[in-house]
């Protein structure tokens, strides 16, 4: 092309004869602007720019596919070629033309249908197909699982968790996400009592609904941290699955009544601290006059409880399933019945002492044929707020919650009875 400017209304061509194109300065509106013109098709085609330099390009551009036989190129608008050389911008260095950049594009979309778009899918598959992901047995997972939870929880705690996973890894032989809402359920419900331990069932009958639940609430905890790990995919998980379920509202499935805490009557708790060993007289009395937890009685130690000021004092290490420390009143029974056995510093209880006390209340006292657990700490609930019906207060007093207290751990009881409970003190 020649390298000139153009006057008046001297029209430039550039070409070599094969595909000839005009320029020529044209005003429009009262502006000065540039005109490229050619003959296509038997049609003359016109476009127009606002400097010679962009008209120049334009010129050349449509030369060069007037050449080539590429005509249909001409025929873009200005923000159509704009979309074509974003696309063929975003392509560099994929290894794709346009066509099949498009022809992929388009398989694709017809194989999702409304399903969802290319982004979401290619997202879903990042997620959940990760290349890093390891797959693990069940017993592998278990093993990794208890190492962890080893460091978190006390001995007594772990030892449940060990007992109940080491049980499902002998089971399922598998891959851990090879398990599923079926099977885990089946196992489940197929479970049985295999030890005759202080009254809880006899040897072959089911186990209860609440120890069904147990067992869910420790898989889950095993899967959770198993998908944390990277080891499931974050989709929902057997254990997770069954859980929504038995938990659904109205759900019959492993059923346990609620608003139906079990409490013993005053002459069960009477017969109780009067009857067991004098050496775990003082962690009885604890249980049912305070209402703590067995775990925090046997961290409990003499100089936690202040008899001057008539305040047991539970800190953080006492009670590490909430890990927050808090105060509980003595009341006046539960006094007298510590003063005999009352000491400085140390210990109040033997590690045995839970054991001790739930074979005594079944087989030697018969107060009951089989413990029902957490029975003193929901006895001291429901007949503390027949006297005092203060729930936050009382939820303050047992580190757990008003929306606790009401769903597991209160049962109506008169006020008579409430007063009679707290009266149960030592023959003078």
């Amino acid at each position: 092309m020649a390298k000139r400017h153009l006057k008046g209304k001297e029209t430039l061509r550039v070409g070599d004869g094969i595909g000839d194109v005009h320029i020529s300065r044209i005003f429009k509106r009262g502006k000065e602007r540039f005109q490229v013109e050619w003959y296509e098709g038997g049609e003359r085609r016109r476009r127009s720019r606002s400097t010679l330099e962009e008209i120049r390009r334009c010129a050349d551009e449509i030369g060069n596919n007037l050449k080539q036989g590429d005509q249909e190129a001409n025929t873009f608008t200005g923000s159509e070629k704009l979309q074509y050389q974003k696309a063929m911008g975003a392509l560099e260095g994929t290894g794709y033309t346009l066509v099949d950049a498009v022809k992929a594009f388009a398989k694709s979309h017809k194989t999702l249908g409304e399903r969802g778009t290319i982004p979401d899918a290619v997202d879903y598959f990042m997620t959940y197909c990760p290349e890093d992901r390891r797959i693990v047995t069940v017993s592998e997972a278990v093993a990794g699982f208890l190492e962890y939870k080893q460091q978190e929880i006390d001995p007594k705690s772990f030892r449940d968790y060990r007992c109940r996973l080491t049980e499902m890894a002998d089971v399922f032989d598998c891959n851990l996400e090879n398990v599923t809402e079926k099977n885990l359920r089946t196992w489940i419900e197929s479970l049985t009592v295999k030890e005759e331990k202080n009254g809880m069932g006899k040897m072959g009958d089911p186990i209860s609904n609440q120890t069904r639940r147990g067992y869910l609430a420790k898989i889950h905890a095993l899967f959770k941290w198993a998908k944390k790990n990277n080891y499931l995919p974050p989709t929902l998980s057997a254990a997770e699955s069954l859980s929504q379920v038995v938990k659904a509202r109205n759900s019959r499935i492993w059923f346990v009544p609620r608003g139906s805490a079990a409490i013993m009557t005053v002459k069960q708790a009477d017969a109780l601290v009067r009857g067991v060993r004098d050496d775990n007289r003082a962690y009885t009395a604890l249980l049912l006059f305070a209402g703590l937890r067995p775990s925090e009685c046997l961290r409990l130690l003499w100089e936690h409880i202040d008899f001057d000021t008539g305040h047991i004092e539970i800190i953080p290490e006492v009670a590490r399933k909430v890990g927050a420390d808090r105060y509980v009143p003595l009341e006046d029974n539960l006094r007298q019945w510590l003063e005999p056995y009352r000491k400085e510093s140390g210990s109040i209880a033997y590690k045995t002492a839970n054991t001790m006390l739930t074979g005594e209340a079944v087989k030697k006292l018969k107060i009951f044929p089989s413990w029902i657990g957490d029975i003193p700490r929901h006895s001291y609930a429901s007949y503390r707020l027949a006297i005092f019906p203060d729930k936050p207060k009382l939820a303050e007093y047992m580190g757990n919650s008003v929306k606790v207290i009401n769903k597991h751990y209160r049962r109506p009881v008169l006020e008579e009875a409430g007063r009679a409970y707290f009266s149960i003190v030592p023959q003078a």
